[in-house]
């Protein structure tokens, strides 16, 4: 175990480039970045490589886009117990898909950038799925993602529960696609969430809910104040947790745009299930108001430091808020179930017993929370780096204000978005980072209906 020296400082451990030829060659002295992507929206990690050659790797080793890249990274300070926290993909290695930019930088020696990603998406878009799934749907995902025959991962797999027991029969299509059909179709065993996502951070695959998410400690405390001190003390070294929990950059990223929010079914809006089986209809209805508090926000179970970013105020005459519209964005879906909710379309042994789509009672708040995730109070940072940083995770952020503090955007937030950068030659790992919260520290309620206008006759064009 080595001491850390500075904040952002790291351990390139293993860089290791396996080409189409069979030739292994060590890229430790020849890498002078490396980016490393994850998305709460993205099935698979991707990244890139950038190397300085001046051993003619790229030719002599046949570098054409169907190569294998062994990858440790890690913070100083882990132990061989910490391996976890650790970017590690030494054992699980990434597929090299692309090589692109290759240029010239003197006599002898060029540069050039490789793309890479999990093995496993590069294998989903390769096969297809023909074949019937029964059970849960967590434990679908688990057998989808862990069957040989199939995705066939090894990589550490993080998921939630599901409710209640489906049957599916799969129409050839790419096994991601189908896991993210059953995220849409999803509901938590342990408190009924529809929020489910399916994503991959260098720790492994994930399927689980915001809530989930929502309910964890917050792994690091981040402010956007002074720049870091000098320790007391003979050594005079920096203070590296200071460092680490300074911004290097901070940026409001998100908007209020009513119309959007209208459209989006934020606000409000109402599903038609339509059951052909028994020949029946009936309507869900989201409010965003009425359902506010219906699942965790990012405060996780401490509701009451959650509050709408809109305010319930009278819009109109009608005593109207903006929750009130619940026909802004009207979805269909179809169902075919008995009267007692039972799938009729698949039964055991002549006897109903597989749940209905759950997908006509989630449309409408999933729907309504991904538009929210994409326009809420969100912000945009980069921070030193640490290798156990992932998306997914919750980070706490204080930011100063007039009063001493902005209660708006200090708080907790979910990392949705992460890109790790090594700069190798000035040994300094950063990450920027995607922030999101979906709640508010709290707004007034005003009269705000819309003020009443003059004037304006109906004019009838008739003669001409």
């Amino acid at each position: 175990m080595s001491e850390l020296q500075y904040a952002g400082e790291f351990n390139l451990e293993e860089c290791t480039l396996l080409t189409s030829a069979g030739l292994s060659a060590d890229l430790k002295d020849s890498v002078y970045q490396i980016d490393i992507f994850e998305e709460l929206n993205k099935n698979t990690i991707s990244g890139s490589v950038f190397v300085f050659d001046t051993n003619s790797i790229l030719t002599q080793g046949q570098v054409i886009g169907q190569d294998y890249l062994l990858l440790k990274i890690s913070t100083p300070q882990l132990t061989e117990s910490d391996d976890r926290k650790k970017i590690d993909y030494s054992k699980n290695a990434l597929v090299i898909y692309n090589v692109k930019a290759k240029f010239d930088i003197n006599n002898g020696a060029e540069g050039y950038q490789l793309d890479f990603m999990s093995a496993e998406g590069l294998y989903n878009h390769r096969t297809r799925l023909s074949r019937s799934f029964k059970g849960s749907n967590s434990e679908i995902v688990e057998d989808v993602l862990r069957n040989d025959e199939i995705i066939g991962t090894k990589k550490k797999i993080f998921i939630e529960p599901t409710s209640g027991s489906r049957k599916y029969v799969v129409p050839n299509i790419h096994p991601f696609q189908f896991i993210k059909n059953l995220a849409r179709d999803s509901r938590s065993d342990t408190n009924g969430s529809p929020h489910y996502h399916f994503y991959e951070t260098t720790k492994g695959f994930h399927f689980r809910t915001l809530q989930s998410l929502y309910n964890q400690e917050s792994v690091m405390d981040f402010n956007d104040g002074q720049i870091g001190t000098l320790s007391e003390g003979s050594s005079k070294t920096r203070d590296v947790s200071e460092e680490f929990s300074r911004l290097i950059k901070f940026g409001i990223s998100g908007n209020y745009d009513m119309l959007s929010s209208v459209r989006g079914g934020l606000l409000g809006s109402n599903c038609v299930k339509i059951n052909t089986y028994n020949h029946t209809y009936a309507i869900d209805e989201y409010s965003y108001f009425n359902n506010f508090n219906e699942f965790d926000r990012i405060n996780g179970r401490n509701r009451t430091l959650d509050n709408p970013i809109y305010t319930e105020s009278i819009i109109d005459e009608r005593g109207n808020t903006l929750g009130s519209f619940t026909d802004a964005r009207t979805f269909l879906h179809p169902v075919h179930s008995d009267l007692n909710g039972f799938d009729a379309l698949h039964d055991i042994d002549g006897s109903l017993a597989f749940q209905e789509n759950s997908s006509p009672q989630n449309i409408t708040r999933r729907k309504a929370k991904m538009f929210e995730l994409e326009t809420s109070l969100s912000a945009t940072v980069r921070a030193n780096g640490h290798t156990d940083m992932e998306v997914g995770q919750i980070v706490y952020l204080s930011r100063p204000g007039t009063d001493g503090v902005d209660a708006e955007y200090t708080g907790r937030y979910l990392v949705t978005k992460l890109r790790h950068t090594f700069l190798i030659s000035a040994k300094k790992h950063e990450v920027s980072m995607a922030l999101v919260k979906d709640s508010s520290a709290g707004r007034k309620s005003g009269h705000n209906v819309l003020p009443k206008s003059n004037g304006g006759a109906t004019v009838k064009l008739k003669d001409y």
